[in-house]
């Protein structure tokens, strides 16, 4: 996600203006301020070196440049929820699902889509929205690579972090450390009763406040799926046994659990006699 006046920093990078001084003149901020735009800039791959400033060598990089040298009242379609409502729009989509998929608000869906729509970003055809390709076709491929990017790549989490899925602006990862994040999923299950957890990289998530423990279990649950691991769904299943009364899973979990405790065998997935060999992980 990106600020107005970071993205102008690419707008005026983009007729030339590569030093401190000349953008903090252009932008009609401080110093000390444009240092701050171009550090958070840095964060996220898009500039590199000190002064002058140079664009990122990431492809997402490049091509946001090539937008924002349209002029910098492109900044307003690009910055802040902009960005994460035309990312969901590389398919078409209604507001109701890109909500689910962003984490914002319906009414607040509704007026970005308004804005980008008067922007030319954006067209609305029988109740479903989708890019506007046609006016601007640059906007696809440089939506594709900044996906591309923020599916690996978080600036607020180290280089040997591992994100394994995202929940609006939030990540859930894997990491030897927790980088001041909560633990989630299976790192958890040990305060509810789970023994003989093996050592590993932990799983962390970038959300404030407390989780429930549906919350908790939903992560791990999501967690096993992204990395399609026999291992992380044996937990969640004995976890899931012991702590059944107290959790609302997901439905496609309890459905494969009802069809494991029932006998069927599902590939990558642990049998009901794996299950039965391992319930003294459960037992206090």
């Amino acid at each position: 996600m990106f600020g107005e006046k970071e993205l102008q920093v690419l707008y005026h990078m983009s007729r030339g203006r590569r030093t401190v001084s000349e953008l903090s003149e252009c932008l009609g901020i401080s110093v000390p301020e444009t240092y701050r735009k171009i550090r958070l800039l840095r964060s996220k791959d898009v500039v590199e070196g000190k002064d002058p400033i140079r664009i990122g060598r990431c492809p997402h990089a490049k091509r946001l440049m090539m937008l924002m040298s349209e002029g910098p009242g492109m900044a307003k379609y690009l910055s802040g929820d902009c960005l994460d409502v035309l990312v969901s729009l590389l398919a078409p989509c209604t507001p109701e699902g890109i909500s689910e998929v962003t984490g914002i608000s319906g009414s607040h869906v509704r007026r970005i889509l308004r804005l980008e729509i008067e922007g030319g970003f954006v067209r609305k055809t029988d109740g479903e929205y989708s890019l506007e390709c046609d006016a601007l076709p640059d906007i696809r491929p440089f939506l594709m690579s900044y996906k591309d990017y923020t599916e690996v790549s978080d600036p607020r989490l180290s280089e040997d972090s591992e994100i394994l899925f995202r929940k609006g602006r939030d990540v859930v990862f894997s990491s030897d450390s927790d980088q001041g994040f909560r633990p989630t999923g299976a790192s958890v299950f040990e305060e509810y009763g789970m023994h003989g957890m093996s050592d590993g990289p932990g799983f962390f998530t970038t959300e404030a406040g407390e989780l429930s423990l549906d919350d908790m279990f939903e992560d791990a649950v999501r967690i096993a799926e992204a990395k399609n691991d026999w291992r992380l769904r044996m937990y969640n299943e004995l976890f899931y046994i012991r702590n059944s009364g107290m959790l609302d899973p997901p439905s496609d979990f309890l459905e494969k659990h009802g069809r494991i405790m029932s006998g069927d065998r599902i590939d990558h997935w642990p049998s009901k006699e794996d299950i039965e060999d391992r319930m003294w992980m459960v037992v206090d």
